[in-house]
């Protein structure tokens, strides 16, 4: 007996229509990982079975905050950081490691010349001390290794804000998520869930 009817036809079309996401599996498959938005528990139950979690604490701003370190082979790798109002949701992923890629293959390690040739710079941030690098693809930033700026490098940028002065070779230290559609996958890929 055939139980596919008019109204199973009806939802299938409706979810077809209106959530196309949920029909493809790999979507689904790339979802499961780390991001934004999802709970502490989660995270730590998927990640600690393949590295060591350590919770520890951070201060911002002269105020202590929940951040979860994660570890392999004793060697921190990424950290997930808790959000402020609500302690017990990912708010911020920072990675550390040039094992994590994302689709066009940037990583931590990869140079400014590698990323201007997969993306199209969209803002060049300088708060903090930092030099942040905002791509229009990904809703990411790459903040660069500025210990390896030349002498001098930071006053010439404060006269000219020209990109063209960033060394083409300066690697980038540290990818930070604070956007809930981009997953960090168990097999080490930066996923942008359109």
């Amino acid at each position: 007996m055939n139980t596919f009817t008019v109204k199973s036809a009806t939802k299938f079309l409706f979810i077809f229509l209106f959530f196309p996401s949920c029909l493809n599996v790999q979507d689904e498959e790339e979802r499961y990982g780390i991001y934004v938005g999802q709970k502490i528990s989660e995270f730590i139950f998927q990640v600690q079975q393949q590295y060591e979690v350590k919770k520890e604490i951070i201060q911002l701003e002269g105020d202590d905050y929940d951040i979860y370190n994660v570890y392999e082979n004793g060697e921190k790798i990424y950290a997930v950081e808790a959000g402020f109002d609500n302690p017990d949701i990912v708010w911020r992923i920072s990675i550390y490691s040039p094992k994590f890629k994302t689709e066009k293959g940037i990583g931590v390690g990869s140079t400014f010349a590698e990323i201007k040739s997969k993306y199209h710079i969209d803002y060049i941030q300088t708060e903090g001390g930092g030099l942040g690098i905002s791509v229009k693809e990904n809703p990411i930033s790459f903040y660069m290794d500025i210990s390896k700026l030349p002498k001098g490098w930071w006053d010439d940028w404060w006269e000219k804000r020209n990109k063209k002065k960033i060394p083409e070779n300066l690697p980038i230290e540290e990818i930070i998520i604070v956007d809930k559609n981009v997953y960090i996958t168990l097999d080490n890929r930066i996923i942008v869930i359109k």
